[in-house]
């Protein structure tokens, strides 16, 4: 049974017959935990002592030896998340990638400051409209504006 917290997550998987289909969708349900990232509140208190950027909110990285995250991948990755129903951890990142464009006027390929003059294909506007789709908040899209 895959669950987060107190909250069961059987009726994700309701969707697949075949048992392994389902057994394989539980086993890639179970892995965001190894995958989010919370950075420590030190980084942003001395920021010239870190080459990894600050960001406010957890997130989830695209495999277990990354520790920042990465804006081509996060576009798959909050797919996978709102399936799983992670609305919360896709806000945070949506909103991490905000505080990002108010700070360098673009997304970088990641947080780290040697990615702050390279970008990857404008997948961010992408990114709201999957999640507005899913959850049709406006305090969220007003952050944005």
């Amino acid at each position: 049974m895959c669950a987060r917290g107190d909250i069961e997550f059987d009726h994700i998987f309701a969707y697949f017959k075949d048992e392994n289909y389902k057994e394989f969708a539980k086993d890639l349900h179970g892995i965001w935990k190894d995958l989010g990232r919370k950075i420590k509140a030190e980084v942003g208190d001395n920021q010239e002592k870190f080459s990894l950027r600050y960001l406010e909110k957890p997130f989830v990285v695209p495999g277990g030896r990354f520790r920042e995250m990465y804006y081509w991948d996060s576009y798959w990755t909050i797919q996978g998340l709102l399936v799983s129903e992670m609305h919360d951890t896709v806000k945070g990142m949506l909103s991490n990638f905000v505080s990002l464009i108010k700070e360098l006027g673009h997304i970088p390929n990641g947080n780290r400051i040697y990615y702050d003059r390279r970008s990857q294909p404008p997948l961010f506007i992408s990114m709201v409209d999957i999640y507005f789709k899913v959850i049709p908040e406006s305090d969220l899209v007003l952050a944005i504006s």
